[in-house]
């Protein structure tokens, strides 16, 4: 059987199991990890900064012009952004979702401790989008 280190890194229990690893390799392995988060963290701003740049150029600058067109103008140009919004922004709020869970899972993994403000990013992010979605199917509905 090999021989287990059992201190090589507190925070990757999954390299305090591993046959023991000379130097080279396990700087080689700490390095892809702390790469890999990192590259994890990079896209996980970048997406959701993407996100709420868009949601906050609707609001802000899309909506109040479109609000200040005629009736007849308004109704086709909404309804088009809405449908063509409401077609991928479902999609990029669960890519949000499920980059933020990732974070928390890894780094809960790699430190034990849970990430308590991204967790509760999480929770608060599906709250809110379950609520919204809720909300958004009760103001469809007929009346």
């Amino acid at each position: 059987m090999y021989q287990t280190s059992l201190a090589l890194n507190r925070q990757s229990s999954y390299l305090q199991q591993a046959p023991l690893l000379n130097d080279v390799t396990h700087s080689k392995v700490l390095f892809m990890e702390e790469f890999m988060m990192e590259v994890l963290n990079v896209v996980a701003i970048i997406v959701a900064g993407l996100m709420v740049g868009c949601e906050l150029a609707i609001a802000a600058f899309v909506h109040p012009t479109l609000d200040k067109l005629p009736d007849d103008v308004h109704l086709p140009a909404a309804s088009a952004l809405a449908r063509v919004l409401g077609s991928f922004m479902p999609f990029w709020y669960i890519l949000v979702f499920l980059l933020t869970l990732a974070e928390v899972v890894i780094q809960w993994h790699q430190s034990g401790r849970l990430p308590i403000w991204i967790a509760t990013s999480a929770v608060l992010w599906i709250l809110a989008s379950l609520y919204l979605g809720h909300r958004t199917r009760a103001d469809q509905q007929p009346s």
